[in-house]
């Protein structure tokens, strides 16, 4: 999963041309959210909505749109929610940008998890805070779930970046999956751009999100 695609159709096109396909998660309100989920569904892309979520560093907000607040009420949440899910067309799923206050929130959770199983969405945490609660709500809720094992470019240095790959590949190896997530930098894209051909070699088989969600 590519995160923090909307502000170009530029970038989001070097994402588009990694072969075989990743699938693509698009920030609301950039200057080309709906531009590039049309461009990514007329590649044959999976889409997702990278829904902004409170972070534990509230000052991390400033300036973004559509977040989703723990302090908010039921009514207010599902408006901002409804709003966010239209700014990005084509969605089958969403994850969260940032969200280490949201995810470990019950209540916002439940909230969350259960305005998306009335649209039939599925929800990838990516895991931002170890406090997370979205597994054992998900499974109560019985929404469709995934969760992220591997950052590609916490640390962005190109030798990290194919370091964290071999990761996700060995993960795969041994658990019969893997749920790995990146950002569009020049360094990430040229990693994979190398490693998703030698991966399919090695046996390792590059699917949508959706195949994994539980």
């Amino acid at each position: 999963v590519i995160d923090d695609l909307g502000d170009s159709v530029e970038t989001a096109n070097k994402v588009l041309a990694l072969e075989p396909a990743v699938t693509i998660a698009v920030i609301p309100f950039r200057a080309a959210s709906a531009a590039v989920a049309a461009a990514a569904v007329a590649r044959g892309r999976e889409v997702i909505l990278h829904l902004p979520l409170e972070p534990e560093r509230s000052a991390a907000m400033d300036g973004g749109s559509g977040f989703l607040r723990t302090a908010m009420e039921p009514a207010y949440l599902e408006g901002q929610l409804e709003q966010d899910l239209r700014a990005v067309p084509y969605i089958v799923g969403v994850n969260g940008h940032m969200g280490s206050r949201f995810t470990s929130d019950p209540k916002a959770m439940r909230m969350l998890l259960g305005a998306l199983r009335a649209r039939g969405l599925f929800f990838l945490d990516s895991k931002t805070s170890p406090e997370s609660v979205a597994a054992e709500i998900a499974l109560g809720l019985q929404v469709p779930f995934a969760e992220r094992d591997i950052f590609l470019d916490h640390d962005p240095e190109p030798a990290a970046v194919a370091q964290a790959l071999a990761a996700a590949a060995s993960v795969a190896r041994e658990a019969g999956q893997a749920i790995a997530i990146g950002h569009p930098s020049a360094a990430t894209l040229a990693a994979l751009a190398a490693w998703l051909p030698e991966a399919a070699r090695q046996g390792i088989e590059v699917v949508p999100l959706s195949a994994l969600v539980r």
